[in-house]
C-alpha cells in the first residue's frame, strides 16, 4: 500500500465528502507499514493546511478547470504541488510518485 495513494483517498474524503481529517485518516493509515504512516500524515495534514494556496496555484497552471467528477485528479495534483512547494522531497521524486498515483 502506497502512502501517497492513501493520502489522495484522505484528501477526497475531506474535500469532496466534507469528512473531518480526524475521521478520515485512521481507517486509511491502518493498512500502511509503520515507516509509511508518518509520510501519510505529513502529506494529508500539509496538503489540507495549504489547500487554498495550492488550489490557487493549480487554477493558474490548468488551461481549463477540472470537472466536478475529477476530484480525485484534483486531489492528486494538489498532493504533488504540496510535495514540490512545501517538503524536502526532491522534485523529481515527488513528480514521479504523483504520476504513479
Amino acid at each position: 500500500m502506497d502512502p501517497r495513494t492513501q493520502a489522495v483517498k484522505v484528501l477526497c474524503r475531506v474535500i469532496q465528502h466534507r469528512a473531518s481529517l480526524s475521521s478520515a485518516l485512521p481507517a486509511l493509515i491502518e493498512p500502511l507499514a509503520a515507516q509509511d504512516r508518518g509520510l501519510l500524515q505529513e502529506l494529508s495534514y500539509g496538503t489540507l493546511r495549504y489547500y487554498p494556496q495550492l488550489l490557487a496555484y493549480l487554477k493558474l497552471l490548468l488551461s481549463k478547470p477540472l470537472k466536478a467528477k475529477d476530484s480525485d485528479i484534483q486531489a492528486t495534483l494538489l498532493l504533488g504541488l504540496y510535495q514540490i512547494l512545501h517538503t524536502r522531497i526532491p522534485d523529481h521524486a515527488a513528480i514521479s510518485a504523483t504520476v504513479e498515483v
